[in-house]
């Protein structure tokens, strides 16, 4: 995976990671993005939620960003 691959998934996985959190948890969502942010700071719960919606964002993806994260995931 090249580097502007590499950022290229890490944009696509974080906008709709946002997207999704901003969805399903408005109230929360700030909360959520400093868990995935700084999750040493963060509650376990707002760390593990992060973490549930970010892998769930993959699937929000299509075509070649999808296949993108899932690679930057594996990596």
């Amino acid at each position: 995976m090249t580097d502007s691959q590499r950022e290229l998934a890490m944009l696509a996985l974080w906008t709709a990671f946002e997207q999704h959190v901003r969805a399903e948890e408005p109230d929360h969502a700030e909360a959520l993005f400093q868990a995935m942010a700084h999750p040493d700071a963060a509650s376990d719960a707002d760390v593990c939620r992060a973490s549930v919606y970010l892998m769930g964002s993959v699937f929000r993806l299509t075509g070649a960003n999808r296949e993108l994260a899932l690679r930057f995931i594996l990596d």
